[in-house]
């Protein structure tokens, strides 16, 4: 994946309120604001606890084990864009 496809997603997504206090534990696990925005999105209040849940487009692999590696960001990027909005 092209990191310009991935920012141009990113950027049409809304902001989130860092003040709010699922944003600030996501933020915390997963440390990338534009992740953070795209996961918050998708699964709202959801998105801590979705963190540990296999998911079959990621191989079964939790999303948290996809952020060890890039390889891994790369896959989670690449299924979060897929998801429908």
């Amino acid at each position: 994946m092209k990191k310009a496809e991935w920012e141009n997603y990113v950027e049409v997504i809304p902001d989130v309120d860092t003040d709010e206090k699922d944003v600030k534990k996501l933020l915390d696990l997963v440390g990338d604001r534009g992740m953070v925005k795209v996961i918050y999105f998708h699964f709202g209040n959801t998105a801590v606890s979705w963190l540990d849940k296999p998911v079959p487009a990621l191989e079964q692999k939790k999303p948290r084990e996809c952020l060890e590696s890039e390889e891994g960001v790369n896959l989670l990027k690449e299924t979060l864009m897929k998801m429908p909005c």
